[in-house]
Protein backbone atom coordinates (compact mmCIF):
# COMPACT_ATOMS: atom_id res chain seq x y z
CA UNK A 1 0.00 0.00 0.00
CA UNK A 2 0.84 3.80 -0.71
CA UNK A 3 0.01 6.59 0.40
CA UNK A 4 -2.01 9.49 -1.45
CA UNK A 5 -1.89 12.18 0.92
CA UNK A 6 -5.30 12.21 2.43
CA UNK A 7 -6.22 10.11 5.69
CA UNK A 8 -8.68 7.19 5.19
CA UNK A 9 -7.42 6.58 1.59
CA UNK A 10 -4.57 4.37 -0.46
CA UNK A 11 -2.85 2.99 -3.51
CA UNK A 12 -2.63 -0.45 -3.61
CA UNK A 13 -1.81 -3.15 -5.80
CA UNK A 14 -3.16 -6.55 -5.96
CA UNK A 15 -1.90 -9.80 -7.73
CA UNK A 16 -4.86 -12.17 -7.66
CA UNK A 17 -6.06 -15.56 -8.98
CA UNK A 18 -9.64 -14.85 -8.81
CA UNK A 19 -10.46 -11.99 -12.05
CA UNK A 20 -12.92 -9.28 -10.67
CA UNK A 21 -14.04 -8.33 -13.91
CA UNK A 22 -15.25 -11.51 -15.10
CA UNK A 23 -15.98 -13.45 -11.92
CA UNK A 24 -13.38 -16.46 -12.85
CA UNK A 25 -10.26 -18.44 -11.66
CA UNK A 26 -8.20 -15.92 -14.37
CA UNK A 27 -5.69 -14.64 -12.77
CA UNK A 28 -5.08 -10.45 -12.86
CA UNK A 29 -3.22 -7.46 -11.18
CA UNK A 30 -4.41 -4.65 -10.42
CA UNK A 31 -3.87 -1.04 -8.89
CA UNK A 32 -6.47 0.56 -7.06
CA UNK A 33 -7.27 3.48 -5.01
CA UNK A 34 -8.59 2.32 -1.73
CA UNK A 35 -11.29 4.39 0.42
CA UNK A 36 -11.52 3.10 4.07
CA UNK A 37 -12.56 5.86 6.21
CA UNK A 38 -15.44 6.50 7.83
CA UNK A 39 -16.42 8.54 5.19
CA UNK A 40 -15.34 6.61 2.76
CA UNK A 41 -19.09 6.60 0.65
CA UNK A 42 -19.07 10.80 0.88
CA UNK A 43 -15.82 10.52 -0.80
CA UNK A 44 -16.58 7.82 -3.35
CA UNK A 45 -19.63 9.72 -4.26
CA UNK A 46 -18.02 13.04 -4.92
CA UNK A 47 -15.23 11.18 -6.94
CA UNK A 48 -18.39 9.70 -8.84
CA UNK A 49 -19.53 12.97 -9.40
CA UNK A 50 -16.08 14.03 -11.19
CA UNK A 51 -16.10 9.96 -12.95
CA UNK A 52 -15.89 11.63 -16.65
CA UNK A 53 -12.72 13.94 -15.24
CA UNK A 54 -10.86 11.50 -14.06
CA UNK A 55 -11.48 8.83 -17.00
CA UNK A 56 -10.20 11.39 -18.76
CA UNK A 57 -6.65 11.47 -16.72
CA UNK A 58 -6.03 7.81 -16.68
CA UNK A 59 -5.99 5.90 -20.07
CA UNK A 60 -7.57 2.63 -18.86
CA UNK A 61 -11.30 1.38 -18.17
CA UNK A 62 -12.18 2.56 -14.57
CA UNK A 63 -14.22 0.00 -12.33
CA UNK A 64 -16.55 1.78 -9.98
CA UNK A 65 -17.10 -0.87 -6.55
CA UNK A 66 -18.75 0.54 -3.87
CA UNK A 67 -20.61 -2.20 -2.49
CA UNK A 68 -23.55 -1.12 0.05
CA UNK A 69 -22.82 -3.99 2.50
CA UNK A 70 -19.25 -2.71 2.96
CA UNK A 71 -17.21 0.42 4.38
CA UNK A 72 -15.29 0.35 2.16
CA UNK A 73 -15.18 1.72 -1.67
CA UNK A 74 -12.52 1.55 -4.28
CA UNK A 75 -12.03 2.76 -8.02
CA UNK A 76 -9.38 0.50 -9.74
CA UNK A 77 -7.84 -0.41 -12.91
CA UNK A 78 -6.83 -4.42 -13.56
CA UNK A 79 -4.93 -6.37 -16.53
CA UNK A 80 -5.52 -10.14 -16.71
CA UNK A 81 -2.20 -11.94 -16.35
CA UNK A 82 -0.64 -15.43 -15.13
CA UNK A 83 1.54 -13.91 -12.78
CA UNK A 84 2.69 -17.40 -11.71
CA UNK A 85 4.95 -17.76 -14.98
CA UNK A 86 8.10 -15.88 -14.11
CA UNK A 87 8.20 -14.86 -17.87
CA UNK A 88 5.48 -12.45 -17.33
CA UNK A 89 6.69 -10.65 -14.53
CA UNK A 90 8.61 -7.86 -16.31
CA UNK A 91 5.29 -7.05 -18.63
CA UNK A 92 2.92 -7.21 -15.53
CA UNK A 93 5.39 -5.25 -12.64
CA UNK A 94 5.61 -2.13 -15.87
CA UNK A 95 1.93 -1.79 -16.02
CA UNK A 96 1.75 -1.88 -12.56
CA UNK A 97 3.94 0.79 -11.70
CA UNK A 98 2.86 2.57 -14.78
CA UNK A 99 -0.81 2.98 -13.40
CA UNK A 100 0.24 3.33 -9.87
CA UNK A 101 1.99 6.80 -10.42
CA UNK A 102 -0.74 7.30 -12.77
CA UNK A 103 -3.27 7.39 -10.31
CA UNK A 104 -0.93 8.88 -7.77
CA UNK A 105 -0.70 11.61 -10.30
CA UNK A 106 -3.98 11.60 -11.24
CA UNK A 107 -5.68 11.07 -8.03
CA UNK A 108 -3.36 12.54 -5.54
CA UNK A 109 -4.52 16.40 -5.98
CA UNK A 110 -8.22 15.34 -6.64
CA UNK A 111 -8.13 13.41 -2.68
CA UNK A 112 -6.10 16.04 -1.27
CA UNK A 113 -9.19 18.79 -2.38
CA UNK A 114 -12.32 16.86 -0.79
Amino acid sequence: NSGIGRSGMNLAVVISTWNSITNSEIPEVRVELVLTSEHAKQHFGQLEERKSEIQNLIDAPLTWHNLENSKSCKIYVQKDGEFRQKQNWPELFEWLAKYLSVFRDALGPIVRDL
